[in-house]
């Protein structure tokens, strides 16, 4: 389903810390990343382009880890291509209709 070649997981450190200066600079807590293209070049989770019924969303804070936020119908798949450690999963919330 997703592209084996990949770009090596030392390089999206590197990125997350170029982001964090710019935080650092406009003095902001944190990033809050939706399903796109943004979403894969940070996480290396083949995000998507368009949105989807299941999105995901990945918080990146200016101190500490990065947390990657998956349906759960998509974790595996999150804890494999992405090289976040801390991947959480969500369900659909039932409506009482």
């Amino acid at each position: 389903m997703f592209n084996e070649s990949r770009i090596p997981d030392e390089e999206y450190p590197q990125r997350l810390e170029r982001l964090r200066a710019l935080m650092h600079e406009k003095d902001l807590d944190g990033v809050l990343l939706g399903t796109g293209m943004n979403l894969a070049y940070f996480s290396g989770y083949p995000s998507p382009s368009k949105s989807v019924p299941r999105p995901f969303f990945l918080l990146l804070p200016c101190e500490g880890e990065p947390v990657f936020f998956s349906h759960s119908a998509h974790k595996a798949e999150a804890v494999r291509f992405s090289w976040i450690q801390d991947v959480r999963d969500y369900q659909e919330h039932e409506s009482s209709s």
